[in-house]
């Protein structure tokens, strides 16, 4: 650990080793108008003059802002790398991220890999790909699983019910909603040059978004957030009288509506 002093997550974001198995640690620096809101709130709450033990340890407090990251030693026998080698300034070689070029619009790229035991650059790219086919199945596992909730909230939003609908209109809400989600966020990563799937993902979720908006319940005209607020108060089974379930479930010829 001789040099982490000198390293450039020291110098430049000044990150220091705590040990305790391998954390390091950076301490949140906050400008001089922050502690002094901070120090004004904290008089207002009266809590100005309140201290805890921990407050007195530096590394051993915890504020917001704070980073800190555990790091654990793998030390096989032998690997494999896959990298460019790089000559250094003080002559040592090192290896680094190759670097690919990117043809025409693409943007460059890079790639760096280390795996344990000998094998392969392509041994290593394919086993990086079901790595991370795996991941990305289980984040939208969990990411359909949510668009199922966040489509009956955004569903009572604009007063439908999507719960009580057919299970062909909540399939309709949840497909559209993850759909349109996902091609959206593929956008965002690649930008304008992204292949055609994202834009055909955007389309057919809005479609199927509009075809479960269409065909669902009908269900109060009272404001959005009010409905979406009855709605999740119903599921956390808040008191009747947290729920203003009144509003949300009013006659859209009422006064309450």
């Amino acid at each position: 650990m001789k040099d982490t002093t000198t390293s450039p997550a020291a110098i430049q974001d000044n990150f220091v080793y705590v040990g305790q198995g391998g954390y390091f640690f950076s301490p949140y620096e906050s400008s001089r108008a922050s502690k002094l809101f901070n120090y004004f709130a904290q008089y207002l709450e009266g809590s100005l003059f309140d201290f805890q033990i921990g407050d007195l340890i530096g590394l051993g407090s915890c504020t917001a802002g704070d980073v800190r990251f555990y790091y654990s030693v793998q030390d096989p026998n032998e690997i494999s790398v896959l990298g460019q080698i790089r000559m250094a300034s003080d002559g040592t070689v090192q290896i680094t991220p190759r670097v690919l070029r990117g043809v025409g619009n693409e943007k460059d790229s890079s790639i760096g890999l280390v795996h344990s035991g000998r094998h392969s650059a392509k041994e290593m790219l394919l086993s990086e790909d079901v790595d991370s086919r795996i991941k990305a199945t289980v984040i939208r596992a969990i990411f359909f699983m949510w668009s199922i909730a966040a489509s009956r909230l955004i569903g009572v939003a604009v007063g439908r019910e999507i719960g009580e609908s057919s299970f062909a209109v909540q399939i309709e809400a949840a497909v559209g909603l993850f759909v349109t989600m996902l091609g959206g966020y593929w956008l965002r990563i690649w930008g304008v040059e992204m292949p055609i799937q994202a834009y055909v993902f955007i389309i057919t979720g809005l479609s199927l978004a509009y075809l479960s908006y269409k065909s669902s319940v009908k269900k109060g005209r009272g404001r959005s957030y009010t409905a979406v607020w009855s709605k999740l108060a119903k599921w956390a089974n808040l008191a009747p009288e947290w729920r203003k379930e009144d509003s949300y479930f009013a006659d859209p010829k009422s006064k309450l509506s």
